[in-house]
């Protein structure tokens, strides 16, 4: 895998409107259900421990 390459998508404030970002109901219960994944240990970061920032994803083979 030498494909290094990270690809950003900008908003802008329109785009984010139409994501929903003005909905405060549901970013709470976004925030909730990602605070109660963590707290489960059910979630995917990178690095050979699946815990570090900033690094590459890496699989189980």
């Amino acid at each position: 895998m030498s494909d290094t390459r990270i690809d950003f998508l900008y908003l802008s404030e329109p785009d984010m409107i139409a994501a929903g970002v003005t909905d405060m109901a549901r970013c709470v219960d976004v925030m909730e259900e990602t605070l109660v994944l963590l707290r489960r240990g059910d979630f995917r970061m990178a690095g050979s421990n699946a815990m570090s920032h900033g690094a590459m994803v890496s699989f189980p083979k």
